[in-house]
């Protein structure tokens, strides 16, 4: 009895701290917007908004899926430090790599690449304090990665350009001093507590697994970006840009659920499957993701006027609505099916999901946000199929 007590303390502490962050890292992208807005106006601010639904395609892609893989093998104590180092040598290869690709050929995308950049190290630093459960650090990493640079960015620049490419310079110099300062010594006692390690060719079966997962969400990216690209291709630019910002904030609104599944997905790694109760979990997962829809529904007059204040950018964040909430979801789902399956379960159901509705496309003649409602509705019911059949 004492050691659930204990448990639940445990987890209300994790849940908080996470939360904490979360929040703020949420507010601070929204007000970002409004800034850039009154500082730089309207022009900047979509562009800015394109370049960062470019930005959302990328990081699955420089993440290598590792994003899952890492704290589920850290938090079973499963992968030494020598093939940390080397999955992260490997991330800056390939970013080195994509950059030198870009550099000349597609702004857009090399812009996208830069602002990817620290999101990027944050990521990967946060994906091992969230294996290793110590999320106080993770919070100091979002904080530094998230809020503080961009703030001081902000500060010094005269553009979106001068901004990100501030913003990408900043991160490279100031990485090394977080690194020291907040890794080395939770590695070092990592390092006294592995059980195991993955063969000879751990860090290949580590970059497999993750790369195994990058379809899946690298095709998650693109139907979130087609809205964008269709708008773009109908020189509807600022159509374009009030779809890039409509759904950067309805995942905003998304982020209070997300230390939920970050604490679920190292928890579930060693949990046994009988404690788990679908039925309780499905209705709390569907009311939060209920209570999060209406909330964003209440709050759209206000977002409006914050911004644009005007009927065609109301009318897209009214679009958002059913897929804030079946996003919700999934989001909450997500940890689930990926503790509970090694395969990579959410690639196959992203892509199947993808293909049945694309008839809804063709045929029905259906516009790019619906379909990608239409998608996120196929993903969540397989998710529940699969994750029942497992469980009972």
């Amino acid at each position: 009895m004492k050691n659930k007590i204990n448990n639940n303390i445990n987890s209300a502490r994790e849940y908080i701290l996470v939360l904490t962050t979360s929040v703020i890292v949420s507010i601070f992208s929204l007000i970002l917007y409004k800034i850039i807005l009154i500082e730089w106006g309207a022009r900047e601010l979509e562009e800015f908004s394109i370049i960062k639904r470019y930005q959302a395609l990328l990081i699955p892609v420089l993440m290598l899926g590792l994003g899952v893989t890492l704290p589920l093998w850290l938090a079973r104590r499963l992968i030494q430090i020598k093939t940390l180092i080397k999955v992260g040598v490997t991330k800056i290869i390939f970013m080195c790599i994509l950059l030198g690709a870009t550099a000349r050929s597609n702004n857009i995308i090399y812009m996208g690449l830069l602002l990817t950049g620290p999101v990027l190290i944050s990521n990967y630093m946060y994906s091992i304090t969230r294996g290793l459960v110590d999320y106080a650090r993770g919070i100091y990493l979002n904080v530094i990665y998230l809020v503080a640079m961009p703030i001081i960015c902000l500060v010094v620049s005269k553009n979106i350009t001068n901004y990100i490419y501030a913003y990408f310079t900043l991160s490279i110099v100031i990485t090394p001093i977080i690194y020291r300062l907040l890794l080395v010594d939770i590695i070092k006692k990592y390092e006294k507590t592995i059980i195991g390690y993955g063969g000879n060719k751990e860090y290949e079966t580590v970059i497999f697994e993750g790369i195994k997962r990058v379809p899946g969400d690298l095709v998650q990216q693109l139907l979130m970006l087609s809205p964008v690209i269709f708008f773009q291709n109908s020189k509807q630019q600022a159509a374009a840009a009030y779809f890039s910002l409509a759904i950067s904030l309805a995942i905003a609104f998304v982020i209070p659920l997300k230390p939920i599944s970050t604490i679920l997905l190292v928890r579930l790694a060693n949990v046994s499957l009988k404690d788990i109760r679908t039925g309780k979990i499905l209705i709390i997962i569907f009311g939060l993701s209920l209570l999060i829809a209406l909330i964003y529904k209440i709050s759209l007059p206000l977002i409006n006027l914050f911004y644009f204040n005007n009927d065609e950018f109301l009318s897209k964040l009214h679009e958002m609505i059913p897929f804030l909430f079946l996003y919700s979801m999934y989001v909450l789902l997500r940890s689930y099916v990926d503790a509970l399956f090694k395969m990579p379960l959410m690639t196959y159901i992203t892509l199947a999901s993808s293909i049945f509705a694309l008839p809804l496309l063709i045929i029905n003649k259906i516009d790019p946000i619906e379909y990608i409602v239409a998608v996120k509705f196929l993903m969540v019911g397989a998710m529940i199929f699969f994750m029942g059949k497992k469980i009972d």
